[in-house]
């Protein structure tokens, strides 16, 4: 499979200008969404799954990479649901992206390879972005602040597409535009983040599409 670089840029909440008004002004962000358009039927399950969607919106992402076609996000949600990628309580707590069952899909749907690596270092990371893969890595959401301090490690995924040795480029599906950060530095679309500083995020958990 040939990835082209860089691949498109997917907010998990459609757009850079929600993600602004759903991270900065934590405003209803489906006010300012074309969420039909997304393939939701309410701006309930909208709210919901944009919450919930950093992996899915990475799955576009590498989806267009591969120059496949991206069906909306609620028909791939549902797709990875009964795939089993992501698993959905009796209280409404939605846990995933759950590795293993998305690239078993992944195969079975699309033909792609792919790899869970549980103890994935920045090394592996960048061999393969070097050699033209992608990698979806584990960080902490707070990776949209590149320069503070986390709290945490994971809980989120970034999709990784290129390096410069120095530092990793990656979409982040819950970053915000420089437009839009408080602190002027881009953390969403092509954000080019020190590795130094990604290693401070990173959960050492991901995907490698080689």
């Amino acid at each position: 499979m040939h990835y082209a670089s860089p691949p498109a840029y997917f907010s998990q909440w459609g757009s850079l200008e929600a993600s602004y008004f759903r991270v900065v002004r934590h405003d209803d962000v489906s006010r300012y969404s074309n969420w039909r358009g997304q393939g939701f039927d309410t701006a309930e399950d909208y709210r919901r799954w944009g919450d919930n969607s950093c992996g899915v919106s990475c799955v576009q992402s590498v989806l267009d990479s591969a120059q496949l076609p991206i069906p909306p996000k609620a028909t791939l949600i549902r797709e990875l649901t009964e795939a089993g990628a992501y698993v959905v309580a009796a209280d409404g707590h939605i846990a995933g992206l759950i590795y293993d069952p998305c690239v078993r899909w992944l195969s079975d749907r699309w033909n792609i390879k792919a790899e869970t690596v549980r103890e994935l270092s920045v090394a592996e990371i960048s061999e393969c972005v070097t050699g033209g893969g992608l990698a979806i890595a584990s960080v902490s959401s707070e990776i949209r602040f590149p320069y503070s301090a986390p709290s945490r490690r994971g809980g989120h995924l970034v999709l990784v597409f290129g390096t410069d040795g120095e530092a990793f480029t990656l979409h982040n599906p819950s970053g915000l535009a420089a437009r839009h950060a408080p602190d002027a530095v881009e953390s969403a679309e092509a954000a080019v983040i020190p590795i130094g500083l990604f290693e401070r995020f990173f959960s050492h958990r991901g995907i490698l599409f080689r």
